[in-house]
């Protein structure tokens, strides 16, 4: 199915921070990752033998991290939907909504990440941490599926500042990957997650799952929908 592109992509929109704030979000990270290192000698000062405070910021951050790119998701749908929005929010709205919540879930899931070298239960490397399938203390191949969807929530992330560089033609496929990145998540959520058989957890996957089935649904046929004239034309 091909379903065409709306101006508003070409013309309307740009990154919703200026480049040189993405440099300095960079470098903090970089600097969170220094200071990373030095959270198992930190963690000493903490109460008990293996502090769990770590693990619990790692689980909570998780979960914000995964609402958030929900959420982007579905105001990305929202966009690219052949119906017309709400009548309370513009198109140009959705997008700035779609891309704040997808830095912002980018910058939760390096928290989700990076806390966990302070963990004194796994002891986990900084490069069992980033560099896929190598983690061996703890289900490697479903963490290794969530360090594939980490780089690759990287990549469509930081996207929308190299779209008028790689054309919008690219820029739409990598946000095309988008639906195999949030599987992938879901996946290492479900099958890694130490809370995934809670009925919280249950809930929020589920209800996850179903709103963007939902609005995938909901966006083929209204695409469906739009290409009837012109069908009918030819």
């Amino acid at each position: 199915m091909n379903i065409p592109s709306d101006n508003i992509f070409e013309t309307e929109l740009k990154p919703a921070f200026p480049l040189r704030w993405v440099v300095i979000g960079i470098v903090s990270l970089v600097t969170l990752v220094l200071l990373a290192t030095s959270l198992p000698i930190m963690s000493q000062t903490l109460s008990g033998a293996q502090p769990k405070a770590y693990w619990y910021i790692s689980r909570s951050s998780a979960f914000v991290g995964f609402g958030l790119i929900t959420l982007s998701m579905l105001f990305g749908m929202m966009i690219s939907s052949k119906r017309k929005n709400p009548v309370w929010l513009g198109r140009l709205a959705w997008f700035e909504l779609h891309q704040h919540t997808s830095l912002l879930g980018l910058a939760f899931v390096f928290v989700h990440v990076l806390v966990l070298l302070g963990d004194q239960y796994l002891h986990f490397t900084l490069s069992q941490l980033f560099i896929p399938f190598t983690n061996r203390q703890y289900e490697p191949f479903w963490v290794g599926v969530g360090q594939i969807a980490f780089y690759a929530l990287v990549v469509v992330t930081l996207s929308f500042y190299a779209r008028s560089r790689i054309g919008h033609r690219a820029w739409r496929i990598i946000h095309y990957a988008s639906f195999g990145l949030y599987w992938l998540i879901v996946l290492h959520s479900v099958m890694s997650g130490t809370d995934s058989k809670t009925l919280l957890a249950s809930a929020v996957m589920s209800l996850s799952s179903f709103a963007v089935i939902g609005l995938t649904i909901y966006r083929v046929v209204a695409g469906l929908a739009n290409s009837q004239p012109t069908l009918k034309a030819k």
